[in-house]
């Protein structure tokens, strides 16, 4: 085993400073800081060297990592191990997580299985655990494409009938749906679809929506158009607007879901306005939206629409859509910071970037630390990289953004300086029985 050093941090080096680090020819310093103990370091660069199909020193970097048992550096080592063709291997170290419990090796051991023709042990290694919905999942997505559809549905059968009966495993339905329809059983996968919709109790809106989609893949637009009128046929419209488009009937599509009274409005109006914008009808996509944004929290589709104005040379109308909406959320005060920053930016996508920038000065800042964020893009838009940088490192925020710029200058190790560094080394192998480790547990 290689020594760790110093240890591993949970917070260290991002992945995306990682990526640009390599990206400017500093890959020895990528693989110097992974030595030390910094995970998303030692991810980076094992990517890199294995592209340059370095084993060998890719395994150096990841095999400390793996022998502390966390999940995704095992992972990430029996990936390695399986781009070099040292299948036995890799299913060795995936198998032993396996059977200590963790859930998410027993996807990986099954896909790694199947993709290299051992479904039938695949199909083993699930066949216990298939009231979790996630392996239920996994079961089909390993097995498609090798014949063992038959065997698979009659394995999920049990599943669907406790969905139907309790609501659990809450996927059941929608992945026999799925297995049914590669088999070209579409009627009997629509059937179970709509019986369990109908069964209100347990209804899940992806189901709705998987239900919708499978009548749009097979054309059957006369039912589509029939839900759609009812009153909670949003994911109905939405499927049969977008297969309209893809029949070239794009402003019957656009029709369909202007007329939509059902639920779910929000999915109805996003794709209301992507196919505007399709079909070249930007000028209607405020009016499309306005609704929407004026009824709730109205970030996300705000943005969204912003930026199609922009793109389309109308900064003065998404300015002004701005303030419309920071008046019509007076007492949203995350939201008033928000828009704030969406405002700053615009000036300066119409060429306006000195008073773009006079305004983010006098700007307040805020708790989220949009008004830096903002002063620095703009300063940097403006090629003023130092000023930039010292914005970002007055406000004490957005530590990724000003170690990118640092790189940008060759300032690398004042970059890595402000990550936190390892500091003590992995003393407890995570345990299988806990749900996710997202984060390097070191």
């Amino acid at each position: 085993m290689i020594p760790i050093g110093n240890g591993v941090c949970t917070k260290g080096v991002t992945p995306d400073i990682v990526d640009r680090l390599i990206e400017h020819g500093h890959l020895d310093t990528v693989v110097a800081t992974a030595r030390s103990g910094d995970w998303f370091s030692a991810a980076g660069a094992v990517k890199e060297l294995a592209a340059r199909q370095d084993w060998q020193s890719a395994w150096g970097i990841v095999a400390p990592f793996a022998e502390t048992g966390w999940w995704y550096a095992v992972k990430a080592a029996a990936d390695l191990l399986e781009r070099q063709e040292r299948v036995d291997e890799a299913v060795g170290l995936v198998l032993a997580q396996a059977e200590g419990g963790e859930r998410l090796a027993r996807d990986a051991l099954a896909r790694l299985l199947a993709r290299h023709g051992r479904v039938d042990e695949a199909i083993e290694v699930l066949r216990p655990h298939l009231e979790d919905w996630f392996l239920i999942e996994a079961l089909a997505k390993a097995t498609e494409g090798h014949g063992r559809d038959e065997e698979v549905a009659a394995l999920l059968r049990p599943a669907v009938e406790d969905k139907m009966r309790a609501g659990e495993p809450w996927n059941a339905v929608m992945v026999m749906g799925r297995v049914l329809e590669r088999q070209g059983r579409v009627d009997e996968a629509l059937d179970l679809l709509r019986r369990s919709n109908e069964a209100d109790e347990y209804t899940f809106a992806n189901e709705v929506e998987e239900f919708t989609a499978m009548l749009a893949r097979h054309d059957r637009l006369e039912e589509l158009r029939e839900l759609a009128a009812g009153p909670d046929g949003g994911y109905a419209a939405c499927s049969l607007a977008d297969r309209l488009a893809q029949l070239g009937r794009i402003d019957e599509g656009i029709a369909i879901l202007r007329g939509t009274p059902g639920k779910w409005l929000s999915k109805v109006v996003h794709d209301l306005v992507r196919l505007l914008v399709d079909s070249g009808r930007v000028d209607e996509i405020v009016a499309a939206a306005r609704p929407e944004m004026e009824g709730r929290d109205c970030g996300c589709l705000l943005t969204e629409v912003v930026d199609i104005l922009v793109a389309n040379g109308r900064v003065d109308e998404a300015l002004d859509l701005i303030v419309e909406m920071a008046r019509g959320h007076e007492n949203d005060e995350d939201l008033q910071d928000f828009l704030g920053h969406q405002r700053l930016m615009l000036p300066a996508e119409a060429g306006r970037i000195d008073e773009a920038i006079a305004e983010a000065s006098a700007f307040a800042e805020d708790p989220f630390g949009f008004r830096a964020d903002s002063l620095a893009r703009l300063l940097e838009k403006a090629g003023r990289l130092d000023e930039a940088i010292a914005v970002l490192l007055e406000s004490g925020r957005s530590p990724s953004y000003v170690a990118g710029l640092l790189i940008e200058q060759g300032r690398v190790e004042e970059a890595l300086a402000i990550f936190p560094r390892p500091s003590s080394t992995p003393a407890i192998v995570p345990s299988a029985t806990e749900e996710r480790y997202d984060e390097p547990p070191f």
